[in-house]
């Protein structure tokens, strides 16, 4: 009698520690995706910018990468220049573990030599992919300057496309001119916005203008990215150098676009965890408190001036592993004489070193003098 007693027991046990799994596993959604979308580079390079920007994503690490174009300065129709040109970018991307996906801009493809020579050397010019129930297209719309001028063959392989993949959760289209600006956003036709209804398409993502604008129309989200290291036209907000972030939430798919949540970053809003260690703290604190101080104060006499007293000012560079190469600087009113007002200052890992001036007030006390020096991390 014990062991059927013991044996029903471990039967619902058993039960009991498989049921809060089981519940899991039925309830569970699929995991969002993420990934970022490039601006512009060219048309105007501002040095680093664009590789700055790329760190950061990286920090982030999204799923993938999704450039609108205009990634190198192109115009030059010669292939060695634009193997330079396409290897320096290369270069600034290799800091990425995730795939990047490239969308040609005008920059990229301007000229019948440079529309051979892309599909070989980088990506093809209009090309699809999924990813995590998604399905995404890139559009070569670089040499034309609206819909109507796309040729016949391209509509069609856009449409098949569209077609083909009408059961994805979510469609995304990159192309790098907003054509749709011009015709969708202010109430015009445009073939490719009919295709888009039409089949189903999500969001839509363009560049070109180096100024960020969006717009839904039709239930597909527009969103024009500005400028992630061209030059900028800045935003009336102030945005300027930027990024998108977009995360999808496959699960929430209901024939709709709620599952698309796009965020613009600015440059240089996303650190590294180890932007500053406990180690570092215990190191710069004693510099803005202690870095500078007075060893000799400066002398006020009764009727409250000051005639050339002397006062000495120590430096203690706290840092151990690196020397101080500065200049010391007063700020000094017009009712005040410092001398020398710029003297500059080294120091060795350790080491605190003093420096003499002279000062002389030949008014009123306030405002006084301030002396700065720059520690760098």
């Amino acid at each position: 009698m014990k062991k059927v007693i013991l044996s029903v027991l471990f039967i619902v046990m058993a039960a009991l520690a498989l049921t809060p799994a089981a519940l899991f596993a039925s309830d569970k959604l699929p995991p969002p995706v993420r990934f970022a979308v490039m601006g512009d580079r060219s048309s105007g390079i501002n040095p680093g910018v664009y590789a700055s920007i790329i760190k950061e994503v990286q920090t982030l690490r999204p799923d993938f990468v999704v450039t609108v174009g205009d990634m190198i300065d192109g115009y030059v129709d010669d292939t060695l220049v634009m193997n330079e040109k396409w290897k320096e970018f290369t270069g600034i991307v290799a800091p990425l573990t995730m795939p990047i996906y490239y969308t040609p801009g005008n920059n990229d493809i301007f000229s019948d030599l440079s529309e051979a020579w892309y599909p070989g050397h980088i990506a093809e010019r209009n090309y699809s992919f999924d990813r995590g129930g998604l399905h995404f297209v890139i559009l070569d719309n670089s040499r034309f300057e609206s819909s109507t001028e796309l040729p016949p063959e391209q509509i069609d392989w856009l449409r098949q496309d569209l077609a083909a993949h009408s059961d994805a959760a979510y469609t995304f289209v990159f192309m790098h001119k907003p054509f749709w600006y011009l015709t969708t956003a202010a109430h015009q036709p445009d073939t490719l916005h009919t295709l888009f209804v039409k089949y189903g398409v999500d969001a839509v993502f363009t560049g070109h203008y180096h100024e960020y604008f969006s717009g839904e129309y039709d239930g597909v989200k527009y969103t024009s990215m500005g400028s992630s290291g061209g030059e900028p036209t800045v935003s009336p907000t102030g945005l300027k150098f930027h990024y998108g972030w977009v995360t999808v939430d496959v699960g929430e798919f209901d024939g709709g676009s709620d599952g698309i949540h796009i965020a613009l970053i600015d440059k240089s809003s996303v650190r590294p965890w180890d932007e500053i260690t406990a180690a570092d703290k215990m190191i710069i604190s004693p510099l803005r408190w202690a870095g500078l101080s007075f060893d000799a104060p400066v002398e006020v006499a009764a009727d409250l001036s000051v005639t050339a007293a002397a006062g000495r000012i120590t430096l203690h560079n706290s840092y151990s592993d690196r020397p101080l190469d500065d200049t010391l600087r007063w700020e000094v009113p017009d009712n005040w004489r410092l001398e020398p007002a710029v003297m500059p200052v080294t120091a060795a890992p350790g080491e605190d070193k003093s420096f003499a001036f002279t000062a002389t007030c030949t008014g009123p006390l306030y405002p006084l003098p301030n002396v700065s020096v720059n520690f760098t991390y």
